[in-house]
């Protein structure tokens, strides 16, 4: 599968890309944004031409926009994808501990 990439501007440096998403004739780029609180972005044109800066948002609002909805699906398919990697990445560490540790006390 081939990475996707933005289609319009985002001005926010705290936003993670969560890929492309069309419903309908209308094509939105996904976010999600941890700046202030953690929220949902469907950009659906460029933030510096776009009149209304070109974007849906909040997670509160993702039962009546499919954009957003779908943003917030993807958040928490990421959420708990990097939270299985973060606990296994903490097992292997701890392993590695006990491990080290054990050969220590042999010799």
């Amino acid at each position: 599968m081939k990475k996707q990439k933005p289609q319009y501007e985002h001005d926010c440096k705290s936003c993670n890309f969560l890929g492309r998403f069309s419903f309908e004739d209308d094509d939105y780029d996904l976010y999600f944004c941890v700046k202030s609180r953690i929220t949902v972005i469907a950009r659906y044109g460029d933030c510096s031409t776009t009149p209304g800066g070109g974007y849906l948002s909040g997670l509160e609002n993702a039962e009546y926009e499919p954009a957003l909805f779908e943003a917030k699906q993807r958040l928490a398919k990421w959420y708990h994808m990097f939270r299985k990697w973060y606990i296994l990445e903490l097992i292997e560490i701890m392993y590695h501990q006990e491990f080290s540790r054990n050969l220590r006390n042999k010799f």
